[in-house]
């Protein structure tokens, strides 16, 4: 069955269930579906427990879930994302300034030292 008849299979209506997914006729949230699969249980064994589910709707369920997780953006702060990167850099120069330390006066080191934050 193709993707786009899968997901029809799959409805969200804000009477049924609070709005959460859920497969089309029922009241069996789309989570519910996933969880039990993620933890094992077999396409057979919900077949024989929810004896109203066709395999197409944990099919449906499983990609409504992929399509969800793919969907998914992640952000970084950009403040985040500055601090890392002076950290980093702060931590690359002390290091560097480290490793050359032997080559010129302790004084001058300490002095170029403080100057990292």
């Amino acid at each position: 069955m193709k993707s786009a008849n899968l997901l029809k299979r799959i409805s969200i209506e804000p009477t049924v269930m609070l709005g959460k997914p859920v497969i089309k006729g029922t009241r069996m949230p789309v989570d519910l579906l996933v969880e039990k699969v993620a933890f094992g249980t077999s396409i057979q064994e919900l077949l024989e427990d929810y004896p109203f589910l066709k395999s197409d709707d944990i099919r449906a369920a499983l990609l409504y879930s992929a399509r969800c997780v793919s969907a998914e953006e992640v952000y970084c702060s950009v403040t985040i994302a500055s601090a890392v990167a002076e950290k980093t850099c702060a931590l690359t120069t002390e290091t560097y300034l480290t490793q050359h330390a032997a080559r010129g006066s302790a004084n001058a080191f300490h002095a170029a030292l403080a100057k990292v934050p």
